[in-house]
């Protein structure tokens, strides 16, 4: 098989036939995780049946830049709304009204098809999508308040620039972490080789150019490889990644509690084992937090052509995730209800 050579990742989704796909039984399928620890949820395998599209994590940064470009002003009415502690804001492009509503811990984005663009069914439609919408109030957009909503958009919506991925080899038999991070390239086995060659990870770290991989062609990938370290390096960049890529050469189970000497920082875990010639088998755990897609099918094997885009996929949905509901959640929610808070107290001239 012939290692891909182009490391972005244009798709927004990846198509997967799990019925055609390589599967293995129940029997060769061995328990790649074994939980001990209140502190991890192992993710369960999914039943799917037939195709089924992977897809990226909305993270809703879109709506501004869509319903701002080429509107004319007969094709638009404007207005913002607030109640509690929501802000919304609505624009009718053409026949479509598009909306965005921001709450303290998210923000929803919503297109309705409004046959006459009018202020009466334009209400009429929010009000029959949105009950409450009739208590919220209603103001005059200005260029103002349009700058703080776009402004807070950029600056404050769930999203992933840049995933920082710490990645640690597991020879046969080692199950402590601390031993893992001794090995160097010089243990490691040709298929490790081959597996970092198919995500797409330098062998070696080079701190000038850190973020030259590139997942979906805007989300800058920087790998840790524990093998091309210092202990310095891993102790400043590894024990600072919330994502950590285990690849391990052993059958047995790896046992989450052991997970816990990575530190504090690391929430998401992927375990990676070999699986016949050129198929992999994919295990994850987490510290509690909302679940996130995609879900790895029952006693699937991958290969070289879906590894590391599946890989990447789930690490970015992760990361999303991990901002919206999980115990560190709060790192994010705040700044975001702080400034929300501001905002419409800004707008509405009242304080919440």
């Amino acid at each position: 098989m012939e290692i891909p050579t182009k490391k972005t990742s244009s798709r927004f989704k990846l198509n997967f036939d799990f019925d055609k796909s390589k599967k293995l039984s129940n029997e060769q399928f061995n328990t790649m995780i074994l939980n001990n620890n209140d502190t991890f949820v192992v993710e369960p395998y999914a039943e799917y049946l037939g195709g089924v599209d992977c897809k990226l994590a909305k993270v809703g940064d879109s709506i501004y830049s869509d319903i701002f470009s080429d509107v004319s002003k007969k094709d638009q009415y404007i207005y913002t709304a607030q109640k509690n502690e929501q802000v919304a804001f609505f624009i009718v492009k053409k026949k479509n009204l598009n909306g965005c509503i921001i709450s303290q811990q998210q923000t929803v984005e919503f297109t309705l098809s409004v046959n006459k663009p009018t202020k009466s069914t334009i209400r009429k439609n929010l009000e029959s999508g949105f009950p409450t919408y009739s208590k919220f109030k209603s103001i005059n957009a200005t260029d103002t308040i349009i700058n703080n909503l776009v402004i807070f958009n950029k600056n404050f919506i769930f999203s992933v620039k840049k995933m920082n991925i710490g990645l640690v080899y597991a020879k046969n038999g080692q199950t402590d972490p601390l031993i893992m991070m001794r090995n160097t390239q010089n243990d490691v086995s040709k298929e490790y080789s081959y597996f970092t060659e198919l995500l797409g990870v330098p062998d070696v770290y080079d701190e000038a150019n850190k973020f030259d991989d590139v997942f979906n062609d805007k989300v800058e990938i920087c790998w840790h490889q524990a093998t091309t370290m210092t202990k310095e390096l891993q102790r400043t960049y590894i024990a600072n990644d919330i994502c950590i890529i285990i690849y391990k050469e052993s059958a047995e189970p790896f046992i989450t509690e052991n997970a816990l000497k990575f530190g504090k920082v690391s929430q998401i875990f992927i375990v990676v084992e070999k699986s016949g010639d050129s198929g992999y088998k994919l295990g994850v755990f987490h510290k509690k937090m909302k679940q996130f897609d995609p879900l790895i099918p029952k006693n699937y094997v991958f290969n070289g052509e879906n590894l590391r885009e599946f890989i990447l996929m789930k690490i970015y949905n992760g990361l999303i995730a991990l901002q919206e509901n999980s115990t560190i959640s709060t790192l994010y929610l705040t700044p975001r209800e702080e400034n929300l808070k501001k905002m419409a107290s800004t707008i509405y001239k009242i304080e919440i």
